[in-house]
């Protein structure tokens, strides 16, 4: 079957020419629209003002220089730490029937003063059995004693016994010889004797029994002894007292409150041995270190600002901490406090280990470089041109002014 020719189908005429003006126009409505954004935001963006520069005057006040001596110091905060402290625990277990009449946080006590007493009647009824039980064994050993001695005295009256009846034979024997006895006398002398030395070998028995016996009993009086005395012991742990001297911290009791052996009653810090722990950085610790090989047995001062009139109290350093604190990267230092304030406290009353305090010290250290100390606020740098702002002096630089100044550091 032959195949049907196709005739290709051409678009009308009015159709190509709008084809063609559309296609035309589009571009040109794109740009124009572009063009017309362009202009109304270039027309409304905002306009950036110029400040105009002033130049800034610097208030400064000329002064005379004067060479000194100039001792930079360290302020270091510090904490003030018990230099003995104990926690008080019940030795015995018990009822509290009294306390001391200032039992109560923070308040002072003197050495050997009564903090607690637990109930006594356990105690006393204890060592009265006990010392009803020694009672008894002495008397028991004195029994046994004196049954060895009764012994004793056997054995004498049995060797005496023993003697005559061997005397006795041997006078039957010498009259046997002379024909004079019978020979059952004889035999009947001997028997005596063997007799006599059978007593006298279970009397020896009976005394080494005796005295085992009362080496025994003497064991038991030890042991009741030692008995008494823990009993007594005991009595007397009734009574807590303080050790020494301070104050009362972290009380754990009231009257009428059961305790257990090795309960905690409260803390006792003593207040004549009150140390300042403060922290040095490992540069400041090392520059000191290079001058005077030791800080130990150097004074320090300590001043408290919580107080109206501030307090000053003097301290030495005693000891280092064998290790770096890891969590400020340098040292610890204790200085110890002496027993009374020097000044600024109105009772002279020593510090308390709660308060945090503020210290120095005036031990000579490194050497900085020479200085020249201008007291002045603000300096001007001919350098650089600008003015900055000084926390205390102006330090001029070395060749401008010499001096030996040795260095101090302040602990504050």
């Amino acid at each position: 079957m032959a195949a049907r020719k196709t005739r290709p189908v051409t678009p009308k005429a009015g159709q190509r020419w709008w084809q063609v003006l559309i296609r035309g126009l589009l571009p040109v409505l794109v740009v124009v629209a572009a063009g017309g954004i362009y202009l109304a935001l270039a027309a409304t963006r905002p306009r950036l003002e110029q400040r105009v520069s002033i130049e800034k005057v610097w208030p400064i006040k000329v002064v005379k220089v004067t060479i000194e001596d100039h001792r930079p110091a360290l302020r270091l905060y510090g904490q003030i730490i018990a230099g003995r402290k104990v926690e008080l625990h019940a030795l015995v277990a018990g009822e509290v029937v009294e306390t001391a009449p200032d039992f109560a946080e923070g308040a002072r006590v003197a050495g050997n003063t009564l903090i607690v007493r637990i109930d006594p009647f356990e105690y006393q009824s204890r060592l009265r059995e006990a010392q009803a039980n020694l009672k008894e064994g002495k008397a028991r050993l004195a029994e046994i004693r004196a049954r060895v001695e009764l012994e004793k005295a056997l054995i004498d009256a049995a060797r005496e016994q023993l003697e005559l009846s061997r005397r006795d034979h041997r006078r039957s024997t010498d009259l046997r010889r002379q024909g004079l006895v019978a020979q059952k006398a004889v035999d009947d002398k001997q028997i005596i004797v063997r007799d006599r030395e059978q007593a006298l070998r279970q009397r020896g028995g009976a005394l080494k029994v005796e005295q085992a016996r009362a080496a025994q009993q003497e064991a038991v009086v030890d042991r009741l002894s030692a008995a008494l005395e823990r009993a007594r012991r005991a009595l007397a742990d009734t009574r807590l007292r303080a050790p020494f001297s301070g104050y009362l911290s972290a009380i754990n009791v009231e009257r009428g409150r059961m305790l257990g052996v090795n309960d905690r009653v409260a803390t006792l810090i003593d207040d004549r041995r009150i140390d300042v722990r403060f922290n040095l950085s490992d540069r400041q610790y090392g520059r000191i270190m290079t001058a005077e090989n030791s800080i130990i047995d150097k004074p320090v001062k300590i001043f408290w600002k919580a107080m109206k009139n501030g307090g000053t109290y003097r301290a030495t350093i005693k000891r280092v901490a064998a290790e770096i604190s890891a969590a400020s990267g340098g040292v610890d230092v204790y200085a110890a406090l002496p027993q009374h304030p020097v000044s600024g406290c109105r009772d002279q009353e020593p510090l308390s280990k709660s308060n945090y305090r503020t210290g120095s010290t005036a031990t000579p250290c490194a050497c900085r470089k020479p200085r020249c100390m201008v007291p002045i606020r603000y300096s001007w740098c001919a350098t650089t041109g600008s003015c900055r702002k000084r926390s205390s002096s102006l330090a001029l630089p070395e060749r401008m002014c010499w001096c030996a100044v040795p260095w101090l550091p302040v602990i504050r």
